[in-house]
């Protein structure tokens, strides 16, 4: 039984390890703000601490790859537009500080 529990854990991970950002995300700046968008889904759950950190790595990797807010930044929020009960999109809206 423990191994079916591993091999589930270990493709799950795998899963989130193949996720395409330029697929699932979109990034868009209006003066010292910003909006970015990240799709959400059943292998890239809206709520998962592992899918939660991948989707802000990608934020901070746009922001830095970009030169964008030299000074850091910060979300001020987040909230989710649900497609259906599984799937939908997260927006992240921040401000440079």
């Amino acid at each position: 039984m423990s191994k079916r529990l591993a091999l589930i854990a270990l493709l799950a991970l795998a899963a989130c390890s193949t996720v395409d950002k330029r697929a699932l995300t979109n990034f868009s700046s209006s003066g010292s703000g910003f909006t970015y968008t990240s799709q959400y889904g059943q292998l890239f759950l809206k709520d998962d601490k592992q899918a939660e950190t991948q989707r802000l790595t990608w934020l901070a990797q746009y922001v830095a790859d970009n030169h964008l807010c030299p000074n850091g930044y910060k979300i001020v929020s987040r909230t989710a537009d649900e497609t259906n009960a599984t799937a939908g999109t997260l927006i992240y809206k921040g401000v440079c500080t």
